[in-house]
């Protein structure tokens, strides 16, 4: 007879674990009676086709199991006598996923004071559809947001002029382990256009005129006058000396999220 008979229907002498994609199967070696085990015959599911196992062990990992369904598994032994009868199925396990999440920008380049989206992607043999992402910024803390469809976004991010590192870190679901990433996004200085209506000619005797220049930063904008002999500025207020053309620019030098 087989010595592996201990494995009868009535002991569970085997268990099971869930792995991503698969299962890993443990069992009790059992006494050979003089006669080596040769091999174990794992069986999915009750299925008649068997993995084969090296006598020597008493683990095996299966994979390709499909995910998000439960399995069950039976052992039994071999040696030259033969083969033993199958243990008592091992209680249900379920397969989970392995996920890798990745961190992209929506738009990928922006200038201040436009927004972006910060989207997390998490990749798996599944459609990731819950668990969620937590975002950090710098490493601040900065929202957590479901996911959705294998997706989670942060919305609307509208922040000065500089380069940031996002951290997006999926914590897991019911069928997929956690994973997350990083990504770095430059904000670069936005833009800004100088309006300058040319004041009126006037009589070089007629008094002070004031001018108004504007720009879209909404930063004060500066104005010099480039022919001193015939006018000079002060503030907004331009001063006329002599008869002449009175040449004026108006400039803004910028800042921290404004190029000049």
């Amino acid at each position: 007879t087989c010595g592996a008979s201990i494995l009868r229907q009535e002991s569970r002498s085997a268990w099971a674990a869930p792995t991503s994609g698969g299962a890993q199967v443990s069992w009790e070696a059992p006494d050979d009676h003089g006669d080596p085990i040769t091999e174990y015959l794992v069986y999915v599911d009750g299925d008649p086709v068997p993995t084969s196992v090296a006598g020597d062990t008493t683990t095996a990992t299966l994979d390709g199991l499909t995910i998000g369904e439960p399995h069950v598994f039976e052992v039994a032994a071999a040696n030259a006598h033969g083969t033993s009868a199958r243990s008592m199925p091992t209680d249900a396990v379920v397969p989970y996923a392995a996920t890798t999440t990745t961190v992209a920008f929506t738009p990928s380049a922006v200038a201040y004071p436009g927004t972006f989206d910060v989207v997390a992607t998490v990749h798996a043999p599944i459609t990731v559809q819950d668990g969620t992402v937590t975002f950090w910024r710098n490493s601040t803390k900065v929202g957590e947001v479901p996911v959705v469809d294998g997706q989670a976004a942060l919305r609307g991010q509208a922040l000065n002029a500089a380069t940031y590192t996002f951290v997006a870190s999926f914590g897991g679901g019911a069928l997929a382990q956690a994973s997350g990433s990083s990504a770095m996004i430059t904000v670069s200085r936005g833009t800004q256009v100088i309006s300058f209506t040319a004041p009126e000619a006037t009589a070089w005797n007629a008094g002070p005129v004031t001018v108004a220049p504007t720009s879209t930063s909404g930063l004060t904008v500066a104005v010099a006058s480039t022919t001193t002999s015939v006018c000079r500025v002060s503030a907004r207020t331009v001063t006329l000396l002599t008869a002449g053309t009175c040449t004026l620019t108006a400039s803004q030098a910028g800042n921290a999220n404004y190029s000049a």
